[in-house]
Order: structure tokens, then C-alpha cells, then sequence
């Protein structure tokens, strides 16, 4: 049944960020990847978003990535997919963004937002006299990126600081509520009989 929904599929590799299709390859077991490959090779255009995604699976992340920078050209999607796959492709792709200049572009819209070291390792690599249309622009939002993460660090850690006080003094409470208890269980606790007790 999984083969019939990869030629129903009839799309290319652009569209929507997830397509059914892709979801199906995401969660079925059900589906061989090497004969699920065959078949989005086979559409015209070839289902290019799902082939990196099985590449991927299989651990060819190189072809992926080469996918990802010659046919769809999708600076967004690379990174994304170094970053989850194969961070040793990071030279890779920068490489690739430092001679293409619109796909650089596409790199520094997005460089801050999957990775915080990227955008340093980019923006080291751009040679000397290179005209970015835009870079001006494009650093600030790398910037406020940057503060954006910075903020929300900051923030979860007061949040997760405020929740380990907070169940400190409960159990500091708990600790020092008095509970009732019967008085067997108490003079056993002091190693005492009720008949010693009452002698």
C-alpha cells in the first residue's frame, strides 16, 4: 500500500514544508527504503524533498545534501538537515553558500535559526570585497536571533530555578507537618510494649 501512495502522490519536490507523503515515510515501518527511493526517482519531477528525507534514513546524507544544493536549492532545508543528520557537512555547505551568492542570501536569512555557531562560521568565510545584496539587513535579524535565544536560555532557567524552590518549601513543609499517628506505632518506633508503658 505504500508504493500506491507514492505514485498517487504526483507532486514534485517543491510544495508544502510537509506533504501527506512525507509524513507517511516519516512514521510507517512498513515501507522498504530502497524501493520507496525507486519510486520517487521514478515520478516526473522526482519527489525530491522525500528522497532527501529517506537518504537521510539510510545515512547517505552527503547525496542528501547534494540534492538539497543542486536540485532544490533550498538553503533553509540544508541547514536544517545538517544540523539533524550530519553536522561534519557544515564546511560542506558552507563551501557551497560562499560561491553562490543567492544561496548565500537564503543562508543568512536563516543561519540563526537552527544553529548558534553558524552564522560565525558564515560570515568568516565570506571573502574580503564579496557585495551581499542585503547584508546589512540580514545581520541584524542573525543578531536579534541571536538575543531572541539568549532571552529564552535566560528565561527557562529562572523558570526551572523558581520551580526547584518552590518544591523545596513544599518538602520542607511535609517535613515539618506533624502526623498523626496510633500510639502502638509509636511506642514501637521507641522500642517500648504498651504493658512498659504503662508500668
Amino acid at each position: 500500500a505504500g508504493y500506491e501512495k507514492i505514485r498517487a502522490h504526483g507532486g514534485g519536490g517543491g510544495g508544502a514544508d510537509e506533504s501527506d507523503l512525507l509524513r507517511f515515510l516519516r512514521w510507517s515501518r512498513y515501507v522498504e527504503p530502497a524501493a520507496a527511493l525507486r519510486e520517487c526517482y521514478a515520478q516526473a519531477p522526482p519527489l525530491y524533498i522525500e528522497i532527501v528525507h529517506i537518504l537521510g534514513g539510510m545515512g547517505q546524507t552527503r547525496d542528501a545534501l547534494g540534492l538539497l544544493l543542486g536540485e532544490l536549492r533550498d538553503a533553509r532545508r540544508a541547514i536544517e538537515f545538517v544540523e539533524a543528520h550530519d553536522r561534519e557537512l557544515w564546511p560542506e555547505l558552507i563551501r557551497h553558500a560562499v560561491g553562490d551568492r543567492e544561496f548565500l542570501r537564503g543562508m543568512l536569512d536563516h543561519a540563526g535559526e537552527y544553529s548558534s555557531e553558524l552564522p560565525a562560521r558564515l560570515l568568516a568565510e565570506i571573502p574580503p570585497g564579496m557585495r551581499v545584496p542585503g547584508l546589512r539587513e540580514k545581520l541584524g535579524n542573525i543578531v536579534a536571533d541571536y538575543r531572541f535565544q539568549v532571552t529564552l536560555h535566560a528565561a527557562c532557567i529562572k523558570a526551572l530555578e523558581a520551580d526547584g524552590l518552590a518544591l523545596q518549601r513544599r518538602q520542607h513543609q511535609l517535613q515539618r507537618r506533624g502526623v498523626r499517628v496510633a500510639p502502638s506505632a509509636a511506642l514501637s518506633a521507641l522500642g517500648l510494649s504498651e504493658g512498659a508503658a504503662r508500668r
